[in-house]
């Protein structure tokens, strides 16, 4: 019989985050994720690093754009950047985190 694992997701958010507009002014970026992981010691160690984690999210968030946001291709390669930002390292020494996947749960652009 096949062995079916239960996915490990880790909560991230929401946040709210002011981005501009090259033709609109400054927008909001209202959002919310979970990050699909591998294991419960990668879990564990995000959920430890909340703060981090969202420091380097409001940060990462802030420099995008309300027309890259809403394009088609824009939330896809944004989740690649959040995964690219999430692989730094947050402590020393680090354990090998097992992420696999960035999944938005509300992403509203106003």
């Amino acid at each position: 019989p096949i062995e079916i694992v239960d996915p490990i997701f880790v909560k991230v958010g929401p946040m709210t985050v002011n981005i501009g507009s090259a033709n609109l002014g400054e927008r909001l970026l209202y959002t919310s994720l979970m990050v699909r992981v591998g294991d419960e010691e990668t879990a564990k160690f995000l959920r430890m690093h909340l703060p981090d984690i969202n420091n380097r999210m409001l940060i990462l968030l802030s420099q995008q754009s309300a027309e890259q946001l809403t394009a088609p291709s824009g939330k896809v390669e944004l989740a690649v950047k959040i995964l690219e930002v999430l692989e730094l390292p947050f402590s020393t020494p680090q354990p090998e985190l097992a992420m696999e996947a960035v999944l938005f749960q509300d992403f509203i652009v106003q």
